[in-house]
């Protein structure tokens, strides 16, 4: 599965199928003794603890000199050698923060073989309000020149080839993706859109009702901010994708609704450009099911080894 002439990383498994299934054990902390003993063991087959990638903290100036941090997780054994593919990975939220925690998301693919970079962008929590705030009517906007920079960073880290990165996301991590390949075209192999807004009006139209006053807040105002709405909405800009794209949609998502994949989806077969679609029929918004989990981690990894592996 790997491209030619690159080896496979040490603790990688040999078939991309179990690496979903991630070792998770009940701890029990005794006070007394000041000591943590481990009381169950559900490792079904999967990656061993020994298994996982740690990220690094690394830092970069945004567009504007705004100091940007992100995660960055380099697999065990990969050579610096400017030969490896990589997947930037901007997170949900948007106001949410990338941290040094368990992300099954991100170790599926590391145990691919894949670096990862996750920045945390302005909008991201944990750098203060007036940075938490900064992308407040402005998605798609000066967080997209951060997320940028994170491309900027793989391609200087001697690690990665520039031609094999992708960019995949789910929620606001989605319509990020979206954005990317419509507003960045050039940059990506290949992409993965997970439930991510594709119209930021039908998107405003879509969400639950008493959460529209707050959506509005930090999106914007469909009447106000009209124009940028439009500027901002990747089904406005389909035509400039380039790449593949993969879209993953669960049909009863209170919170992104199924009429934002269909639309992207739909307008890209008009155009006959390369799109795969996954329709969970019981999933919302996040994937509870361990059988629709494992269905489209599997998915995901073959779309990315068909396209970063060549």
């Amino acid at each position: 599965m790997g491209a030619a002439g690159n080896k496979k990383p040490k603790g990688m498994h040999k078939k991309h199928a179990p690496a979903y299934q991630v070792e998770e054990a009940i701890h029990e902390n005794d006070l007394k003794k000041g000591k943590t003993v481990q009381i169950t063991n559900s490792l079904v087959g999967g990656v061993s603890s020994k298994g996982l990638t740690k990220p690094k903290d690394v830092f970069y100036k945004s567009f504007d000199g705004l100091k940007i941090h992100a995660l960055l997780y380099i697999p065990k054994g990969l050579k610096k050698d400017g030969t490896n593919p990589a997947i930037l990975w901007p997170h949900g939220g948007p106001e949410h923060q990338e941290m040094h925690n368990f992300s099954k998301y991100v170790q599926v693919f590391t145990n691919a073989g894949y670096i990862v970079i996750a920045p945390n962008f302005r909008g991201s929590i944990g750098y203060g309000k007036t940075f938490q705030k900064m992308i407040y009517k402005d998605w798609g906007g000066a967080e997209f020149k951060d997320v940028l920079g994170s491309v900027d960073y793989l391609k200087n880290s001697g690690y990665v080839d520039p031609k094999k990165i992708a960019v995949v996301g789910g929620s606001f991590g989605g319509f990020m993706t979206l954005t990317c390949i419509t507003k960045a075209p050039d940059l990506w192999k290949c992409a993965i859109d997970i439930f991510g807004p594709s119209n930021l009006f039908t998107f405003l139209n879509s969400v639950p009702e008493h959460w529209k006053k707050g959506t509005a807040v930090l999106v914007g105002d469909q009447v106000e901010d009209k124009d940028m709405l439009h500027e901002r909405s990747p089904i406005n800009f389909v035509d400039n994708i380039k790449c593949p794209l993969m879209v993953v949609q669960g049909k009863h998502d209170p919170r992104v609704a199924e009429d934002e994949s269909v639309q992207i989806v739909n307008k890209l077969k008009e155009m006959n450009k390369p799109v795969e679609y996954i329709l969970l029929e019981d999933e919302g918004h996040g994937f509870s099911k361990v059988s629709n989990q494992i269905r489209v981690f599997k998915a995901k990894l073959e779309f990315l080894d068909k396209y970063l592996r060549q």
